[in-house]
């Protein structure tokens, strides 16, 4: 399982490069220097700090989660967070390439990722209480 996870990490933080570098001239990028939305942009290096402790946290509770399903969806943000990093470390920002035009900013897949990923355990996390809560009742 640990090999599959590995494997799924590197193809999903992937992803971000390949439709950058695929799709460059269909794209309109914009360039986040900060974390979400821009916050700390001022701060130098403060962002990247910030994104390679978040990156190691996530991946050390990825590896130890024993639950293969809220694994799964912790490697996908895993993912998401390295993509972030590597784009960080080599262009000195991230590179949003997605609009969102009700709310008038931009994403890219890696952001995709760590809010799917973290929707979902949210999601599975809710049910599992829910449940708990009604098979508690009836007994």
């Amino acid at each position: 399982m640990r090999l599959v996870i590995f494997i799924l990490i590197i193809i999903f933080s992937s992803l971000d490069f390949v439709i950058i570098n695929l799709f460059r001239e269909h794209l309109n990028f914009t360039y986040n220097p900060g974390i979400a939305f821009g916050i700390f942009r001022n701060i130098p290096g403060f962002s990247l700090l910030i994104q390679i402790i978040s990156s190691l946290i996530l991946l050390c509770v990825t590896y130890f989660t024993r639950d293969k399903l809220i694994k799964l969806f912790l490697a996908l943000m895993s993912a998401g967070a390295i993509a972030n990093l590597l784009s960080r470390i080599i262009n000195g920002h991230v590179i949003d390439y997605i609009p969102m035009m009700i709310f008038d900013i931009n994403f890219n897949i890696a952001d995709l990722e760590i809010f799917c990923g973290a929707f979902v355990i949210f999601l599975i996390h809710l049910f599992n209480n829910t449940l708990d809560q009604k098979t508690a009742g009836t007994k």
